[in-house]
């Protein structure tokens, strides 16, 4: 490794570009449906919410009345803990081993772990989670030492504040008291100032959250324990175990797992071995849950505090593996310019051309357009109506929305991500029908097709008809709303698309009233229409048209030869529709 002056100027200037970077994503990115509605939960007081504790509704309350209105300033909060992070972990390192050069290690190191970046430019609970953990630990530390009450009041509010930001920190919590009891034995009990102070206040921390679930039925728990977990075996998990070692570059991996090894008996022996075996039994423990909880979101960023602390314990060995220090900082820090510089890349330059792609960048494009197109079609006075709490919660912030907030309806996505029972809480799940015709606005891509036909129909019902109005087709058809004005008393589908593509080879129908004469095209990337052949079949006995009228509705079959992706425009003499992208 460098020297201390070396290893210093060499931490200023990535640390500096690293910051230019995330302000650049942070300003330039539109806000994450995520982060939107944590903003809309912030807009409602309340002591914890349905799907995640109050501590990120809280912070975007406050930083939303003293900011203006902007996805930078929403961010920054979450920005200042990110960057915070690296000197967290050099105070760690100067109290595990009193060695200043050690501690810009520490700090570099932290810049090597290439997700740290992306954490913090999203105004979301992970970042909070890792500074927390970094910061519960020094105070840990410092308690053992100094056995102070004000360090145990500090400590105190740290945990406090850290158990209302994710439930992850329970389980944080959770290994941190094993390790403990493990290390410090009798020790552990002796400690009179965790015990009076500490502890009682953690405990109030929780305050909060018993008291909303108490009065809401326990939602929280009833979604993070249960709604979202299969709890059956998933062989799938395995995949984890390699993108670990592909998220943190093998030398950073292969770092923390050596720095596992046995410390020197010396004055902060008690320290590392309690920071070793509280990031181990954490990153086992999402090891192990992973094949039998959540498959539906990401996990794999989850395990991250681990890596701080290990690479904090494998710096404060001042002595050991210098040459794998040294490669782990050049491929670590590497890695996360790569990733940050190419996941705004993706976002901001690079053509959709694959599913994952758009699986990563959806969330966070199209809502300003999406907005403009509204104010286009949106009649004075009248209501929009979103399709799920996404869009609502994008909407209404790109809008800035004071009064008459946009209303979800009942959806798929509202119940896979917990927000259903939270949009009742807030008043804005739509269940009503409509006085006067309303709009309503619906991201088609958001369906899977066995879900497209039963929420039409289930919308048709509740707003008394559907008449397809317009598009706006994102990205190439990555993303694509569909507008609808309501009170029609005719529902009207868009097109219902099934598609396959094998050997280059593009076949597929599209659902249709057989009553219209129906063109189907092929979109160019220039926008250019091409006509392909189709022929009329009936519905068939596929389950999805159980409910649906034989007689009325048929499917237009298509083969298409090509081996580039395809985007589909659909034209009846009462619209013309694109269909969303599908991808060779």
């Amino acid at each position: 490794m460098l020297s201390e002056v070396g290893t210093r100027r060499l931490f200023w200037g990535l640390y500096i570009t690293f910051m230019v970077i995330q302000v650049v994503l942070a300003t330039q990115t539109e806000v994450f449906g995520d982060e939107a509605f944590y903003w809309l939960e912030s807009r409602f007081w309340q002591w914890s919410y349905s799907e995640i504790p109050g501590f990120v509704p809280w912070l975007n309350a406050i930083s939303t009345a003293l900011l203006p209105q902007h996805p930078f300033f929403l961010r920054l909060p979450f920005l200042l803990a990110c960057w915070s992070l690296p000197w967290l972990a050099f105070v760690l390192v100067r109290k595990l081993c009193q060695s200043r050069q050690a501690a810009w290690q520490g700090a570099l190191l932290v810049l090597s772990v290439p997700l740290v970046g992306l954490t913090g430019i999203m105004a979301i609970a992970d970042v909070w989670l890792l500074l927390f953990t970094l910061l519960a630990v020094f105070l840990w530390i410092r308690l053992l030492r100094t056995q102070q009450a004000v360090t145990a009041v500090y400590l105190g509010l740290t945990l406090m504040l850290a158990v209302n930001v994710h439930i992850r920190f329970w389980f944080v919590l959770f290994v941190a008291g094993l390790a403990a009891v493990i290390i410090y034995k009798k020790r552990l009990w002796q400690l009179k100032t965790l015990w009076q102070i500490t502890v009682p206040l953690t405990l109030l921390g929780f305050m909060p959250i018993v008291i909303f679930n108490i009065q809401h039925d326990f939602p929280l728990l009833g979604f993070q324990l249960g709604e979202r977990n299969p709890w059956q075996f998933q062989l799938s998990h395995l995949w984890f175990f390699l993108g670990q070692i592909v998220i943190t570059t093998p030398w950073v991996f292969w770092l923390c797992l050596v720095s596992l090894r046995r410390p020197d008996a010396d004055s902060g022996y008690q320290s590392r071995r309690f920071i070793q075996l509280l990031a181990l039994l954490y990153w086992l423990l999402y090891a192990l849950l992973g094949f039998f909880s959540d498959n539906l979101r990401t996990n794999i960023h989850w395990p991250l505090p681990s890596y701080l602390l290990l690479l904090i314990v494998a710096t404060s060995f001042v002595q050991r593996q210098p040459t794998l220090k040294k490669w782990a900082v050049v491929t670590g820090t590497v890695a996360h310019g790569v990733f940050l510089i190419g996941f705004w890349l993706l976002l901001h330059q690079l053509p959709v051309t694959s599913n994952h792609h758009k699986q990563l960048i959806n969330n966070a494009i199209g809502w300003q357009q999406l907005s403009s197109r509204i104010q286009k079609l949106q009649q004075p006075g009248q209501m929009v109506i979103a399709d799920n709490f996404m869009t609502a919660a994008a909407l209404n912030y790109v809008q800035n929305r004071q009064t008459k907030l946009i209303p979800a309806l009942s959806h798929p996505m509202n119940q896979k991500h917990g927000r259903q029972k939270q949009l009742a809480m807030m008043g804005l799940l739509y269940r009503n029908t409509p006085e006067q015709p309303a709009l309503l606005v619906v991201e088609h891509t958001a369906l899977k097709l066995a879900q497209q036909i039963p929420f039409y129909r289930q919308s048709c019902e509740q707003l008394d008809g559907l008449r397809l109005m317009a598009d706006v087709s994102l990205r190439q058809g990555s993303k694509l709303f569909y507008f609808f004005q309501t009170g029609t008393g005719d529902c009207e589908f868009p097109p219902i698309i099934y598609h396959d593509v094998q050997n280059n080879q593009h076949t597929g129908w599209v659902m249709v009233d057989k009553s219209s004469d129906v063109r189907l095209s092929r979109v160019s990337a220039d926008g250019q229409l091409t006509p392909i052949d189709i022929r009329l079949l009936p519905l068939g006995d596929n389950g999805l048209f159980d409910k649906l009228d034989s007689d009325r509705y048929g499917r237009l079959h298509y083969q298409l030869p090509t081996d580039q992706n395809l985007q589909l425009s659909v034209a009846t003499p009462k619209y013309r529709v694109l269909t969303q992208a599908f991808y060779r």
